[in-house]
């Protein structure tokens, strides 16, 4: 009976096997990079999408307070207008500008709930 074992341990594959290594390793870099740059992408879209939510709310208050204001400027033409001190004219202004005032509060809501949809879309919450 005759056997044999033949084992084959290459001595010298000109750096194959550091090379290897090497690029594993800088594979795993670019990986790391690439993680950390989608965190801080991620955290960018929740600040910037918190920030609208806030200038939102702030122009909600600005509009809210227009459209008091063209309400309260619609009543005085309007008494003006019935005591034969005011005309036509300045009392179709007024009117127009309650309306333009009202729309821009809705403007406000809508940009608001628009504002609020993007914060949750960038925490995962859609």
């Amino acid at each position: 009976v005759n056997g044999g074992v033949n084992l084959s341990w290459p001595l010298y594959q000109g750096g194959l096997s550091s090379a290897q290594v090497a690029e594993a390793e800088a594979n795993l870099r670019a990986h790391a990079a690439r993680v950390a740059t989608r965190r801080q992408q991620v955290r960018l879209e929740v600040e910037q999408a918190r920030l609208a939510v806030r200038a939102a709310k702030a122009g909600i208050g600005a509009a809210s307070e227009a459209a008091l204001n063209a309400q309260e400027r619609l009543r005085l033409a309007e008494g003006r207008y019935e005591a034969g001190v005011g005309n036509v004219i300045e009392l179709a202004d007024a009117q127009l500008a309650l309306t333009a005032a009202q729309a821009q509060a809705v403007q406000a809501q809508f940009q608001l709930s628009s504002a609020r949809a993007s914060l949750l879309r960038a925490l995962g919450r859609q």
